[in-house]
């Protein structure tokens, strides 16, 4: 059976309204919305419109902005430059009137710190591809700009440690608590005869609070909520510790949990406050397996979503964690339900306010912000800082990219980091001298930057003396396989040989993936890191892919024939 098509077509909503000045930036997932207004951002309105143009180009559902907190700095940042302009009576026209002057001196009223610094990143960014800008201004942003120097520091051990007890004891207390009162509430709802009033009584506040989000309530004269009175000594008390909590995590509880998985996983917080509950998979041998997606919104578009296998081998995994965290906001994914609103978030909280009978799932809040944090330092005296907590973790536990490239990770986490300095001290600087000397050592050929008659060429290399080879004694004709010319001081590499070079580089990448790791690293790895040696150190990128598109057939086939001992004596 077809499935029918709707009988209005689906129009996608306007980004820009239709006087160019108001643009609407929308949330990849529909749920929230911001909207600006450049009608009262600048005195030209060919400025606010060229403005309002960029904004729209960039909210797009294909444009680069997609987290409204990237379209709310690029807003700020355009705000503060055309709010200067309008100051110094400078904004006439549009963006093609902007001079280089007129960006340095704005540049130059910025606060001298992070946030004017940002301003200025941003708005380069945005304007440095906009065709209507002037050639000058162009060439002026796109001069390198100095970066910040880090000076957030990861969490101590000391530190990190600290906020670890603080955090489990909080979570675990919310876990064992609505665990406790789940159990009561499925035991109501499969029937169970209750036979004393209390035990009753509180499972029919269980059943209020997971259907309505509340007990049962009365309102007086100053529309104050009261606990219906016959329920107050069933439940213990009034506030939210005997009411709703039951069943609910708190906003300060949900912060808890969101550090004890930053502490498994060293994801950052935004990747957290997205997770989904994860799937479980069983395998062939009984293993359970979590199988998560998780969101990386600064990645481009291909590699937002990755999905990742995880394993609970033992109670203090992540795995087991997050299954725990699944049953803990399980009560609330069902008071959702019966509001008609599904949700597969793992991290579900309540705030503690009364609720609206015409919108009460409005009490609940979905992954983290500020305020779990401040409700967190509010119930331990502690600060939250997820930046600082995946340092910690990527640096000192973890030791390696997550989420990211090794340069990202070498450049971001290790090198500003103090303590990971004092951790990775001693290997780096072995690294490095194992480096230089391998870089002495490994490529002993002439390299030269232009083709000459000398010496008789082999397969990579010219060769000027085949009696004097370091791998044969003196007088005797050199044997040697031609993999090992880059080795031997008598050869001498020129341009028309890069073809070569470059084909056997790409042969070995391609034969890597098919070698055992024992056989790849007794008879090719160095042969590889020789030829790596050559094409970082001695050809820029430019040359190295002009060279793989110069080789022949003839110099594949020889190659090949390399590749495969056809050329040995």
């Amino acid at each position: 059976m077809r499935a029918t098509l709707p009988e209005t077509p689906h129009i996608r909503p306007l980004v820009i309204s239709e006087n160019g000045l108001v643009v609407t930036h929308t949330s990849e997932n529909d749920a929230k919305s911001r909207v600006y207004d450049f009608s009262a951002l600048a005195d030209s309105s060919a400025l606010a419109l060229d403005l309002a143009a960029i904004m729209a180009r960039k909210v797009r559902p294909t444009g680069q902005w997609r987290s409204l907190l990237t379209s709310k700095q690029g807003w700020e940042s355009m705000k503060s430059f055309a709010t200067f302009l309008a100051d110094q009576e400078l904004a006439q026209g549009g963006l093609s009137d902007v001079t280089s002057t007129m960006w340095r001196a704005w540049c130059l009223s910025l606060p001298d710190n992070t946030g004017g610094r940002r301003y200025a990143r941003v708005l380069r960014s945005v304007l440095i591809d906009c065709a209507e800008i002037a050639d000058s201004l162009r060439d002026l942003l796109s001069e390198r700009s100095i970066k910040d120097v880090a000076v957030e520091q990861s969490y101590s051990d000391f530190d990190l440690n600290a906020r670890s007890r603080a955090a489990r004891e909080i979570f675990r207390a919310a876990e064992q608590r609505i665990e406790m009162n789940a159990k009561i509430l499925n035991m109501h709802r499969s029937g169970h005869k209750w036979t004393n009033q209390n035990d009753k009584l509180l499972a029919d506040a269980l059943e209020s609070i997971g259907r309505s989000g509340d007990v049962p309530v009365i309102f007086d004269s100053k529309n104050v909520r009261n606990v219906q009175y016959r329920y107050v000594r069933a439940l213990g008390g009034e506030d939210c510790d005997h009411t709703w909590k039951r069943l609910f995590l708190d906003v300060g509880e949900a912060a808890a949990l969101a550090f004890l998985i930053a502490e498994c996983s060293g994801w950052n917080m935004t990747t957290i406050s997205e997770l989904n509950v994860p799937e479980r998979v069983s395998t062939a041998s009984d293993r359970v397996i979590h199988r998560v997606t998780l969101v990386k919104r600064r990645r481009s578009r291909p590699d937002v979503y990755e999905t990742r296998n995880i394993e609970s081998p033992d109670a203090k995994s992540l795995g087991r964690l997050l299954s725990r965290a699944a049953a803990a906001t399980t009560p609330a994914r069902e008071f959702l339900d019966s509001l008609g609103v599904h949700s597969d978030r793992l991290i579900i909280s309540r705030v503690n306010r009364v609720l609206t009978p015409s919108d009460r799932a409005s009490v609940v809040r979905f992954g983290i912000s500020r305020t779990n944090q401040r409700a967190f330092k509010d119930a331990t005296g502690l600060a939250l800082n997820f930046r600082r907590i995946r340092k910690a973790v990527n640096t000192r536990s973890i030791r390696g990219p997550n989420q990211n490239t090794q340069a990202t990770h070498d450049r971001v986490y290790v090198s500003p980091d103090r303590d990971a300095q004092k951790l990775w001290a001693g290997v780096i600087a072995a690294g490095v001298n194992a480096a230089i000397t391998d870089a002495e050592h490994a490529v002993l050929a002439t390299i030269t930057k232009r083709n000459e008659e000398r010496g008789r060429d082999t397969v990579t290399a010219a060769c000027t003396d085949d009696t004097h080879s370091p791998f044969e004694e003196a007088g005797v004709a050199c044997r040697a396989s031609f993999l090992l010319c880059l080795a031997c001081p008598n050869a001498i590499i020129m341009p028309k040989h890069r073809g070569r070079i470059a084909y056997l580089h790409q042969a070995l990448r391609e034969l890597r993936n098919v070698l055992d790791s024992a056989t790849w690293q007794t008879q090719w790895l160095q042969h590889f890191n020789r030829l790596e040696h050559v094409r970082t150190q001695f050809c820029t990128d430019a040359e190295w892919k002009d060279a793989l598109a110069s080789v022949s057939a003839l110099d594949a086939a020889v190659v090949n024939h390399l590749l495969r001992g056809r050329l040995e004596l």
